[in-house]
């Protein structure tokens, strides 16, 4: 296995000696579940087979971190007693007793060890990342690009057209001009023509793919921009069957604006630990460090940025964080407790989502960034080299500079942001399934007092800012409806 670089997922079934052989690769890109009982073992690429077997319960132990994070860590579905095979692990199953013996060939984590120090850092890179590139593009039908006009992806299509590559690009467009990429888009196949095709976005487009993407998924969508996703992979698959994206780049070279916020909610934590809250009750402009005093950096980091409205709302629900915090607490330096959290966790859930949307569509998404080789040589370099308290990608940004202008390169990150507030109150679009919330038999009721899930709805009519909390509400709802319809 540690021969093996890039997506799988397989069982070799040996039959002379009676053991079957699993194995998934090394970072999460392609699924496998697992389930056992008494009368069978089951492996698959997705649960739904196995709902024609059994009954299949959701678990309710896991609604908290799907609330306040989006997406389930570790081996967690969602599903009672089903399992993921973790990324990196395998496992020999003894076909006559059903006897497990697990083991990891593989942890990201022994990867982060930033000690190297390069000069030619530029180069190195470049070189890892255009053989990682051109390897993705090995296809007997062609590739295609997805080009959101982000960094990430404009350098795949950059990197390909260097070598002469041909290839079809596809975008998502808005009508709302804050969250419209098409301008970079356009500069991107000016400089490096490839034959642009664009996929139109709004309220209705939403709603239509919303239940679809959320039963491809087989979980709550963990990103609204995955409802668009499932949108543009329909598209792609109509002319092209694989498909390159610059996923996993803002994991390995620190993309998110939390590597800057991290320092500054350290030194806010340090200065009020020994401040009383009388005191800070008292002024009012310091009454917001009670925030920095009580809330964990990395945890925050991490959360849907909605938490305060949850927590108001599902005041006993509990929050299994275990996994999360035996991930960050390997490390002392604040950067690779990020580093470690963005790696070893929510990369999985960005390829889960990927994957089980491509693969709806009968579409082969592939993700050079998440290369083993190139993964291994960025997490060895020391942290000046890496992390810049100023810039996010700061290695990414340089070798882009290479094949981009600056105001390109330095602009601020959009990350597939959606009008979703603007998109809930068109009651004919993605608004129509608030009632969702509304009716007697909604089972997030279960766990809060309704009126407070009610009282939420109303007041959005005046305060548009909460819409992303209640369409993550509506989220998780439509899923709880799909796991209850489909058993």
């Amino acid at each position: 296995l540690n021969k093996l670089n890039g997506m799988f997922a397989f069982t070799i079934i040996d039959e002379k000696k009676n053991i079957a052989f699993v194995a998934r690769d090394h970072f999460g890109i392609k699924p496998l579940y697992f389930f056992k009982n008494k009368n069978f073992i089951f492996l698959g690429s997705e649960i739904r087979p196995l709902k024609n077997l059994i009954n299949i319960s959701f678990d309710e132990k896991t609604l908290g971190e799907l609330i306040f994070f989006r997406y389930l860590s570790g081996t967690k579905t969602g599903y009672k007693n089903v399992y993921k095979v973790d990324k990196g692990q395998c496992l020999e199953i003894d076909l006559r007793t059903h006897k497990i013996k697990t083991s990891k060939y593989f942890d990201i984590l022994d990867t982060i060890n930033p000690v190297n120090q390069i000069t030619n850092i530029n180069e190195q890179v470049l070189g890892l990342l255009e053989n990682s590139i051109i390897k993705h593009t090995q296809s007997d039908v062609g590739f295609s690009v997805q080009l959101s006009g982000g960094l990430d992806s404009s350098l795949i299509v950059a990197i390909l057209k260097k070598n002469n590559k041909k290839f079809n690009s596809y975008s998502l467009v808005f009508e709302e001009n804050n969250f419209d990429e098409r301008n970079y888009q356009d500069l991107v196949s000016k400089l490096y023509p490839n034959n642009n095709i664009k996929v139109n976005c709004d309220s209705q487009t939403f709603a239509d793919n919303f239940e679809k993407t959320i039963e491809s998924l087989e979980a709550p969508t963990p990103h609204f921009g995955c409802v668009l996703l499932y949108k543009l992979c329909e598209t792609i698959s109509q002319h092209n069957k694989v498909v390159l994206t610059g996923e996993g780049a803002d994991e390995l070279f620190a993309g998110y604006s939390r590597y800057l916020e991290i320092n500054k909610f350290l030194a806010y934590k340090k200065i009020v630990q020994f401040l009383p809250d009388l005191f800070l009750n008292n002024f009012r402009r310091l009454n917001f460090l009670k925030y920095y005093k009580y809330n964990d950096p990395f945890m925050e980091s991490m959360t849907f940025r909605k938490f305060d409205i949850f927590k108001e709302v599902f005041q006993d629900i509990t929050l299994d964080l275990k996994f999360r915090t035996e991930i960050y607490e390997n490390f002392s330096n604040p950067f690779d407790k990020l580093c470690a959290f963005d790696q070893a966790i929510y990369l999985e859930s960005l390829l889960h989502r990927q994957d089980k949307i491509s693969m709806a569509h009968g579409l082969e998404v592939r993700v050079p960034f998440v290369d083993l080789p190139l993964i291994k040589f960025i997490n060895s370099l020391d942290r000046k080299t890496k992390y810049d308290k100023r810039i996010t990608k700061k290695i990414l940004k340089s070798v882009s500079s290479l094949f981009f202008p600056k105001n390109f390169i330095n602009r601020k990150k959009n990350g597939l942001l959606i009008p979703i507030s603007k998109w809930l109150d068109n009651k004919k679009g993605f608004g129509r399934f608030l009632d969702l919330l509304m009716t007697a038999n909604c089972n997030l009721y279960k766990y809060c007092e309704k009126k407070k899930i009610k009282d939420l709805v109303d007041k959005f009519k005046k305060d548009k800012e909460i819409g992303p909390a209640i369409a993550h509400l509506i989220n998780i709802e439509a899923w709880l409806l799909s796991v209850n319809k489909n058993n």
